[in-house]
């Protein structure tokens, strides 16, 4: 990420909240939720393995000595070197969850984001702009929908696509990802009111999760208590209750303009 430029080499995020999800749900405070959350990045590993090592890296960060922990590991230096990369739109790069989750009792996944098209219409973004990607997203869905397929990674060897080591890539020659759904983001005007203020105060863990699609692993266990209580705060500051949707807000159509008079 480049200072005070937010969106250039950044870490691009998507969150997907799936409505009508019966079946208790693992985080106590939404129980009852008929929501199930997806979390992804736009890089397929992360740069540490589990939590204790996160510790210790923003130990070291926080007082500056980064390098230090970098020069002992450096996979989470190449890692960190290869996350930051230009995007030129949010809707034409590919997503990961990068950590691993249940798939029934036996079983375990990664999911994973992938656009059935490149990013077609604008031209290419302007890097000088701080928020380029939140532009060129207002942009595009303006003009015509996006569509995703939703893909699961199957472990297949526990050795080769460890639980709790995120840094190590799980192969798609080994177990090739399936398409099990298309996500698909409706032509809308993103600048419509209401919008933006939905979108803050909407919050997403991979924990309002069923049981038999329980995350795993040590980091995973960290963003339990991490996500949750960042989205507390959030809705205290915005003075919004903290609440899941029970359904889903409506796609704002672009205004068609009037011909009337013409």
């Amino acid at each position: 990420m480049q200072p005070g430029r937010p969106d250039l080499k950044g870490t691009v995020g998507i969150g997907v909240k799936l409505f009508g999800v019966a079946g208790e749900k693992l985080l106590p405070a939404d129980r009852e939720a008929i929501t199930q959350d997806f979390v992804f990045q736009n890089h397929d590993v992360f740069f540490v393995d589990t939590a204790r090592d996160m510790c210790e890296f923003t130990c070291l960060s926080l007082n500056g000595k980064a390098d230090d922990y970098i020069s002992q590991h450096p996979i989470t230096g190449q890692i960190l070197d290869d996350m930051e990369k230009v995007v030129e739109s949010a809707l034409g790069i590919p997503y990961w969850s990068v950590l691993p989750s249940r798939f029934g009792a036996d079983r375990f996944v990664k999911y994973k984001l992938e656009p059935e098209s490149p990013a077609t219409g604008p031209p290419v973004p302007d890097y000088a702009d701080p928020f380029y990607l939140r532009a060129d997203l207002h942009a595009r869905l303006r003009q015509q929908e996006a569509r995703f397929r939703l893909l699961l990674q199957f472990q297949t060897d526990p050795d080769t696509m460890p639980l709790d080591r995120a840094t190590v890539r799980w192969s798609e020659r080994e177990s090739v990802p399936v398409h099990v759904a298309t996500l698909i983001l409706p032509r809308q005007d993103l600048d419509q009111r209401g919008q933006a203020a939905y979108g803050e105060n909407l919050s997403f863990s991979p924990w309002r999760s069923l049981r038999d699609h329980e995350p795993v692993g040590s980091i995973a266990e960290a963003r339990r208590v991490v996500y949750e209580a960042s989205a507390d705060n959030r809705r205290n500051v915005n003075g919004v209750p903290v609440a899941e949707p029970a359904t889903p807000r409506p796609a704002s159509w672009p205004a068609r303009r009037s011909t009337a008079g013409r």
